[in-house]
Formats: C-alpha cells, structure tokens, sequence
C-alpha cells in the first residue's frame, strides 16, 4: 500500500530545517524484483528560501534483490544521499513547454501547499541499486549445461560445455 510523504510547506521556517523520519517498508514498495526490508531512515535538512526549498540528506535502507549472474536473492544495506531543489510555480495558462537544462536535471515544480516527497525517496532507492546486482563481487553464475548454482557446487558437465 503506497501513502503519501507529505511536507506541509507552511510548517517549514526559513533556512534550515532538519528533520528525521523512519518510512515502513509497505510505503516505499517499489516493485517485484526489489523489496525493501524493515523501515528505511531518512534523515533531511531542508532549506526553505521564500518559494525554493533545497532537500539534502541520506536514505539507509535494506532491500532483498535478486544476482543477476546467479538469480540468488541476497540483501544489500545502502546509505543513499538525496538532494534535489523544489520551486513553486503559479500555473501558467497556454505556457509553452521548455526543455530542461543539465543544471535543472534535479530541480522540481510544486503548486500548492504541501509536497509530497515520496517520488524522490522512490527514484533514489530505484539509482542505488545497480541495473545488474551481484551477490558478491566473484559471483561464478550457474552452470550453462546443467544449471547448478557455481557459488555453491560444482557441476560434472562443465568439460561437456565447454568443449562444444
């Protein structure tokens, strides 16, 4: 069950707000291949300037994943750091569309009153874990020819295998 992380922008005083939250594992599901284990801890310094926040900190969390070499489900602790730069923006009737620059790749629009920050935990916890996660640095895979996990036994076919 996915909730809301919402900051109530009002609640913020100007210049540093630091502040400490421990997320349940159900509120940042990301999808079948990652699960996330127990609570992640967040720790924020949010600094508010008039209409511009700037969100710096930390996520530590532990997600079950699986090796891509070996398809083993192995756990992997990760201290990520978050930063990205929020600006409220008046809607804009018939605005044109601009492309974003390099120095604008981390920067977002709000409108409203609160925040809801869950998309960047969510985007940080999905940059952390590699596209091809390994079990362990030699991971040996599994055996082409009869399928036995390598970091675990050995086969009999491998001369059969390689030789073909």
């Amino acid at each position: 069950m996915k909730k809301n992380f919402r900051l109530l922008i009002s609640s913020l005083v100007e210049g540093r707000n630091k502040m400490s939250y421990s997320i349940p594992a159900e509120n940042l599901a990301l999808n079948k291949d990652i699960k996330i284990l127990g609570n992640s801890d967040i720790e924020l310094v949010i600094l508010k300037s008039g209409d511009k926040l700037l969100v710096e900190g930390i996520i530590h969390f532990a997600a079950e994943i699986n090796c891509a070499i070996c398809g083993e489900k192995f756990v992997k602790e990760y201290y990520e750091p978050i930063k990205s730069e929020y600006i409220r923006q008046i809607p804009k009737i018939g605005a044109k569309t601009l492309l974003l620059g390099s120095d604008e790749v981390s920067r977002f629009y709000f409108q409203g009153e609160t925040l809801d920050l869950l998309p960047l935990l969510h985007d940080t916890i999905l940059l952390a874990i590699p596209l091809a996660p390994a079990c362990q640095e030699e991971c040996k895979g599994i055996c082409p020819g009869c399928g036995v996990n390598l970091n675990l036994e050995s086969c009999q076919c491998q001369k059969a295998w390689i030789s073909n």
